[in-house]
């Protein structure tokens, strides 16, 4: 929470419901130490090259990552295109491994179907999919995509 700057207002101007929360790992490509690992240790990261992704997902989102990674002593690359599915195709190119959000594996079949996902344990970050709304008059379309949402999310485990 404390990564977004909207979480500072979120309580008097928004109403807003966590749906998903994924935890960040990293999509290691054939060849790469971390290939064929389930997991690795934060420490691990000391000195590993890993592409991260930009602003394309949302400034919080990408600054916050790249700063954990840093602090974790990973050593982040920084590409011309910095969306998730680019760098799938980035670590495939390069043999860099490429930081995973968590929510493009749908796209990794197509795009990247050799790259390994490796969880990362420890600390960690992990990224939330939030349905935001400013509260006004309710209009029934809307509210009724609301409630859906809402109880799906509920729903899960």
């Amino acid at each position: 929470d404390e990564l977004s700057p909207i979480n500072a207002v979120r309580g008097a101007e928004f109403e807003a419901r966590v749906l998903a929360t994924r935890r960040v790992g990293l999509l290691a490509p054939p060849g790469h130490p971390f290939f064929g690992r389930a997991r690795v240790a934060e420490a691990e990261l000391k000195g590993v090259r890993v592409a991260v992704v930009g602003r394309v997902h949302g400034g919080p989102l990408a600054s916050g990552v790249g700063r954990w990674l840093a602090e974790v002593g990973a050593e982040t690359v920084r590409a011309g295109e910095s969306d998730a599915i680019s760098l799938m195709r980035l670590a495939l190119r390069t043999g860099v491994a490429a930081v995973d959000i968590g929510w493009f594996e749908m796209a990794r079949p197509a795009v990247g179907p050799s790259l390994a996902t490796v969880a990362i344990e420890g600390r960690g970050v992990s990224t939330d999919l939030v349905m935001i709304r400013r509260p006004r008059a309710p209009r029934p379309l809307a509210e009724r995509f609301w409630s859906f949402a809402t109880a799906r999310a509920e729903a899960r485990p």
